[in-house]
C-alpha cells in the first residue's frame, strides 16, 4: 500500500498491520513451565489483541517456520496467552530452545472459538 493511500483512508502502516491477522507480531515469552518431558507450558505476552476459547495461533520462528498451536488459556485484562506445546518437530523443538524473556512470532488467532 502506498503512503497516499494511506494518507486517503486516515491510517499508518502499523494501525493496517495491527488489523491483519495474517501478519506476524512478536511476543515475549513471560515463563516457561515444564509439564511432562514432552509437554511444556508457554505463557506469551498478548496486549491489545483478541481471543476466544477454542481458537489456535500460529506460532513461528523466524528462520525455522511456523506450527498452528491451540491457545490452552488466556487472560487479555492481564495480557498473557498460554500455549500447551508439544515437542514434536523443526518448530516446536527449537520453542523447546527458549528461555523466559525471549521473543515469538504469533499469527492468528485462527478458528471460530467460542464464547462463554
Amino acid at each position: 500500500m502506498n503512503t497516499n493511500t494511506l494518507n486517503t483512508i486516515n491510517m499508518d502502516e502499523q494501525s493496517i498491520i495491527d488489523m491483519n491477522v495474517y501478519l506476524p507480531t512478536v511476543h515475549k515469552l513471560l515463563f516457561i513451565e515444564k509439564v511432562t518431558e514432552l509437554e511444556w507450558l508457554f505463557r506469551v505476552e498478548y496486549k491489545n489483541g483478541k481471543v476466544n476459547a477454542g481458537q489456535f495461533m500460529q506460532v513461528s520462528l523466524p528462520g525455522v517456520g511456523e506450527s498452528p498451536i491451540s491457545v490452552a488459556n488466556f487472560d487479555l485484562k492481564e495480557g498473557y496467552l498460554d500455549f500447551l506445546i508439544r515437542k514434536v518437530g523443526k518448530v516446536t523443538d527449537k520453542i523447546f530452545e527458549l528461555k523466559a524473556g525471549d521473543r515469538i512470532f504469533l499469527r492468528g488467532p485462527y478458528g471460530n472459538g467460542f464464547s462463554d
